[in-house]
């Protein structure tokens, strides 16, 4: 069965920031989960929430609605919430890391850039830098089962941007 043109668009975007996340090496602290999916992000905070897995890191689409650009291409302008878990101790450590997430999607570069004109991975793929749309810091979590855990939820929005002929057949 063919793609449709939404994961056509999607699915790279999605694989590029996690290649950017997964690949930034200067966190202000190591990363101990990343979380691929909601069931993930559900069951860690229902049940499997420890204190050895956090930090973690969650990506997820907002929704988003898009608009024609020219008569055959759309842009697409898709919001991608960032959400980082840490100890409800750590406020400092979870806006670091906020900040950190945010560097590694405008500056992790490129697998094929050049190191006299590095090229950022993300601006790579979409010809444009991603937009900061919100954040916010601190929000307390009962976690773990039975809310035995105490954490911190703090997330960014950044807006990707694409264009995509989603009628072209054949791509």
């Amino acid at each position: 069965m063919a793609q449709t043109a939404t994961a056509k668009v999607l699915r790279p975007a999605w694989e590029n920031a996690w290649a950017a996340l997964k690949g930034w090496k200067q966190w202000s602290e190591p990363i101990q989960t990343f979380a691929d999916t909601d069931e993930d992000v559900r069951r860690f905070i229902n049940e499997a929430a420890t204190l050895s897995r956090v930090p973690m890191i969650f990506a997820s689409w907002d929704s988003s609605e898009p608009r024609w650009w020219v008569y055959s291409e759309q842009e697409w302008k898709v919001p991608l919430r960032i959400n980082v878990y840490v100890h409800r101790d750590r406020h400092g450590l979870s806006m670091d890391l906020i900040e950190d997430a945010i560097d590694a999607l405008f500056r992790f570069e490129a697998p094929n850039s050049l190191p006299a004109a590095p090229v950022p991975l993300i601006r790579s793929q979409t010809c444009r830098d991603p937009e900061i749309m919100q954040f916010q810091t601190g929000l307390s979590l009962d976690a773990g089962e039975g809310g035995k855990h105490k954490l911190l939820h703090s997330f960014v929005v950044v807006r990707l941007t694409f264009r995509k002929d989603p009628k072209l057949r054949g791509t």
